[in-house]
């Protein structure tokens, strides 16, 4: 906890807001005084994947003596990919580029990704460290290696995997992930010049073009909503949205359908995947032996 709040006062700090200098440097106080004794408040040994953040804080948040780096790097096989990432991030940023960039490629190998998309998996848990999902390990290795590595060809397969990612579009799992997820890709779009972006898009329906648009570093940041409405002989039994861009930068684009109909009954359909049924009952209240029960019965 120590850890994620030096972090965010440093973050805060360095967006221009005022940081009680005197309370972090009792909170780093705080931090050396776990690293050097190697144990938590509980008296429990710390695990690497722990150390592994608390010197990150300690790195990002002012001088680090190199003796918190060294002992990390070599305990670093096996922590888990956040662990990893924090101490590439913690080497770069105190100017060790050599093992920062031999700590980036080890983490790069540990990527799950497909022709399309990259991530890290968290498997493994640690009672010291808080649970990580796979968002967050992925979002630190974003960091690391957007900083560290900017020109891998990780960078927009992990940002993809990312962007898929949303619940409902617009958010992750938690405000945790939310928030890891937002400084994973402002860092990736800070090193990759996608701010600078200078293209066109247009969209098509059914071949039909229905939206032509220009963007620039200006909108390059903002969602543009899109919707197209089309109603029934205007449609197809099977209906193609196509999108293409034309110009330099990178479009994200998600799409959600929402249909509707008229008709009172709508008889249950079925796919590969799904298969629905639909059943009517009267949820009603009776009495067993004195006392109120629910009940149902069938239409």
């Amino acid at each position: 906890m120590t850890a994620g709040v030096v972090d965010g006062l440093v973050l805060a700090r360095q967006a221009g807001f005022s940081i009680d200098a005197g309370r972090l440097e009792r909170a780093r106080q705080r931090i050396r005084g776990l690293i050097d004794s190697g144990k938590g408040s509980d008296g429990r040994a710390l695990g690497a994947d722990a150390l592994a953040y608390l010197t990150y804080a300690y790195a990002v948040s002012g001088p680090i003596p190199d003796a918190y780096l060294d002992s990390i790097f070599s305990r670093r096989e096996g922590t888990l990919p956040a662990a990893l990432a924090q101490l590439a991030l913690a080497l770069h940023l105190t100017g060790d580029k050599a093992r920062a960039a031999q700590a980036a490629e080890e983490l790069a190998r540990l990527a799950k990704q497909t022709d399309s998309e990259a991530h890290w998996e968290s498997a493994a848990r640690s009672s010291q460290v808080d649970p990580q999902s796979d968002l967050d390990a992925t979002s630190f290795a974003l960091r690391a290696l957007a900083v560290i590595t900017p020109q891998s060809p990780l960078l927009p397969k992990i940002a993809r995997w990312m962007v898929a990612n949303r619940r409902h579009g617009y958010y992750w799992e938690s405000t945790r992930d939310t928030t890891q997820a937002i400084l994973g890709l402002t860092e990736y779009v800070r090193s990759s010049g996608e701010l600078t972006a200078d293209y066109s898009f247009e969209v098509y329906l059914n071949g039909e073009p229905v939206l032509r648009r220009n963007v620039t570093a200006a909108e390059a940041a903002t969602g543009q909503p899109v919707v197209i409405a089309r109603r029934g002989a205007a449609l197809g039994a099977a209906n193609q949205i196509r999108v293409v861009k034309r110009g330099n930068g990178t479009l994200f684009f998600s799409a959600v359908l929402e249909y509707y109909t008229r008709r009172e009954e709508i008889a249950p359909a079925a796919g590969d995947n799904l298969a629905l049924t639909r059943d009517y009952l009267r949820l009603k209240v009776v009495t067993v032996d004195g006392r109120p029960r629910w009940s149902l019965e069938s239409l």
